[in-house]
């Protein structure tokens, strides 16, 4: 009795306080003139009546919006943007909620409210979370991450590190994910972040769940509750309870699943968590079933299904009919059993149709995300163009010098030379295609890369040192003449002397040509444009899909330092297709003040680098010893059948 009297103070107490700070906000909106006091007093009101009155929020929300629009407020603009895409978000139009999201972006993206724009990304990267895009959330989140970063917000840092943890988790990228949960923790450690550290904890736990590191995920599912109890933290003790039931019961510790279960029920059904309670019930009703029990696995569902009803709650009311559907075949029962089995499919087609539905209302959105993609797009053509650019300028320099000194059948020689190599390293990489499809496309990819830049060398020396040397002949025969030009008249003097100026600058050329094709795309370009080229050059295997995720990497590093890093990559990338017969290979580069971070991860089959009896080969060799000369430091997560996740941490100097 004293417990409800409690209950009922607590909340009514809330409800005056949350009473009085409205009728506060009104008064204030009362005073205030049309200006930006005004529209942030109306996003205000609108957040207080989000809950309670949705339709009075909206209306608060538009009416900032048009007021913020007509002064030219951005900041209040992107507020209501964002205050209306909240409401549209719980009512389940998450693709309307996306629009009004982009709409703020653009608004502030060129403006000085950095922070708020990071907080706009962030939200736009969980919308396209919520729809199933993880790659364009990723990219959101790691753009709210760099502002973030800039700003010194650890805070904030933090909940963008556990973000992007998450988006890769769902992408089933659990050991990536890790690395970013990790880095969250430390700085929800360094700040005494006792709850976040709570939630992390719980996010770690999962990801190692997933990965079948069942020790592990006990281990942190532990440590979440410990704290949570700590925190008094119902419902995060109640989650962390049904989670450590959830890995027993993987463990086939029935019992002691049974025991977790049992105990987070009192708990969920004091925080009214129906959605948690639901699920619960079907693991009960799961685990009575396993055990040989229908009659109460059956009462499990039917409580799980009753709930998952009411509340609705889709995902659990297609598990409870299925499971009713197995328990009642069991038992000799098959006209209930396909009474189940219909009300089974009947939810699943009805879950299918609203997946269609929710495709079709994210055209607009798309439309809006169309326009950042070919900026992209544009960015890269112009790169494709300027290296387009180089090719015609060498061969029209080339064209021009062999008219110019007269040396035209050496010219055809060498042309026609530089050609028919082209048609071979074209047809040597027909057969080193077909040679990777057979022998797992690896050794084939450094022969490829290599023999282009020894061809591309060979072709500079050969111009520089041919073409340059005769150039310099005939300037030298052709100065030996400028005695004898003294008698010659005005006219022929002018035409002397332009034609001397001419061979200077065709020799300027000739050595510009040579530089630019022995540098190759990665002098040229840099780091990222070189990785660029190696994810086209895999992609024509069609076996193996590579992805680069960069993060901080703006400006160009030293060049001597952007070679060595390419080189180690590349040496990974050859390993992984030698040995990991993986279908995906995934290389994050992340700048951390002077640390280069780059992550070089596959879904193949792993190795055990633990063991005794595990040796490197020459290829893991050749990494530690570049790492070492660049002073940096590098691990390996791997496990047989895990796939593998090279980290290295490498100093930078900008």
């Amino acid at each position: 009795m004293f417990r409800l009297s409690l209950l009922f103070i607590s909340l009514t107490y809330v409800l005056f306080a949350h009473s009085n700070i409205t009728d506060n906000l009104k008064i204030q909106l009362d005073q205030a003139g049309d200006d930006s006091t005004r529209v942030d007093l109306l996003n205000e009101l609108s957040k207080s009546y989000r809950s309670d009155n949705p339709d009075t929020a909206l209306h608060l929300a538009n009416e900032a919006l048009r007021l913020a629009k007509r002064i030219g407020y951005d900041k209040g603009q992107a507020a209501a943007l964002n205050k209306l895409a909240i409401i549209y978000k719980r009512q389940g139009r998450a693709d309307t909620a996306l629009q009004l999201q982009i709409r703020g972006k653009e608004i502030l993206e060129h403006s000085p409210h950095q922070k708020t724009l990071a907080d706009i990304y962030n939200n736009i990267a969980n919308l396209y979370k919520l729809s199933g895009n993880y790659e364009e959330a990723l990219t959101y989140h790691f753009k709210s991450l760099a502002i973030r970063d800039s700003l010194g917000l650890k805070k904030e840092i933090a909940q963008s590190y556990n973000n992007i943890g998450i988006t890769l988790r769902q992408s089933k990228m659990d050991k990536s994910a890790l690395h970013y949960f990790r880095q969250s923790l430390a700085i929800k450690q360094a700040l005494n972040d006792r709850k976040g550290m709570a939630a992390t904890w719980n996010n770690i736990a999962i990801s190692y769940d997933n990965i079948d590191s069942n020790r592990l995920a006990l281990q942190y599912y532990r440590k979440s509750l410990v704290l949570y109890r700590q925190l008094n933290m119902d419902n995060g003790v109640a989650r962390a309870l049904k989670n450590i039931g959830t890995v027993h019961e993987e463990m086939g510790r029935f019992d002691s699943a049974l025991y977790y279960y049992h105990t987070s029920l009192p708990l969920q059904t004091k925080h009214d968590d129906r959605i948690g309670l639901a699920s619960n019930y079907n693991n009960i009703g799961s685990l009575y079933y396993t055990r040989g029990k229908p009659d109460s696995a059956i009462a499990y569902f039917h409580k799980s299904l009753d709930l998952a009803i009411e509340i609705p709650e889709s995902s659990i009311i297609e598990k409870a009919y299925f499971n009713l559907s197995e328990v009642y075949e069991s038992l000799g029962q098959p006209t209930r059993a396909l009474y189940y089995f219909q009300k089974f499919s009947d939810i699943k087609d009805s879950l299918l149709n609203e997946s269609i539905a929710r495709s079709i209302a994210s055209l607009p959105a798309q439309y809006e995300v169309g326009k950042r993609e070919k900026e992209i797009r544009n960015l890269k053509s112009e790169r494709k163009e300027k290296i387009n650019e180089i090719r015609q300028k060498t061969l029209v320099i080339s064209l021009l010098a062999i008219v110019m000194v007269l040396i035209v059948l050496l010219g055809v020689v060498i042309v026609f030379n530089y050609h028919q190599k082209q048609k071979n390293l074209s047809l040597n990489h027909k057969q080193t295609i077909n040679s990777m499809l057979q022998d797992q496309a690896a050794k084939s990819l450094d022969a490829m890369i290599n023999g282009q830049e020894k061809e591309r060398k060979r072709i500079a020396r050969e111009v520089h040192d041919r073409l340059g040397s005769l150039i310099s002949t005939v300037k030298y025969h052709y100065s030996s003449m400028e005695s004898k030009v003294k008698n010659l008249s005005l006219e022929n003097k002018s035409h002397f002397d332009e034609v001397n100026q001419l061979i200077d600058e065709t020799a300027r050329e000739i050595r510009k040509i040579a530089h630019n094709m022995e540098s190759g795309i990665l002098t040229t370009f840099g780091l990222l444009a070189a990785l660029d080229d190696l994810k086209a050059t895999l992609a024509k295997t069609g076996r193996i899909q590579m992805n680069v995720i960069a993060h901080g990497l703006d400006n160009r590093l030293e060049s001597s330092l952007e070679i060595q890093l390419f080189r180690i990559i590349q040496e990974l990338v050859s390993n992984c297709l030698k040995h990991a017969k993986a279908s995906q290979i995934i290389i994050s580069l992340t700048t951390n003040d002077d640390i280069l971070n780059i992550m070089v991860q596959d879904d193949g089959i792993g190795f055990e680098p633990d063991k005794p009896s595990f040796k490197p080969g020459m290829g893991l060799k050749n990494i530690q010893t570049r790492v070492e000369q660049l002073k940096g430091t590098w691990s390996i997560d791997s496990g047989r059948g895990n796939g593998s996740t090279i980290i290295l941490d490498i100093p930078i100097t900008r």
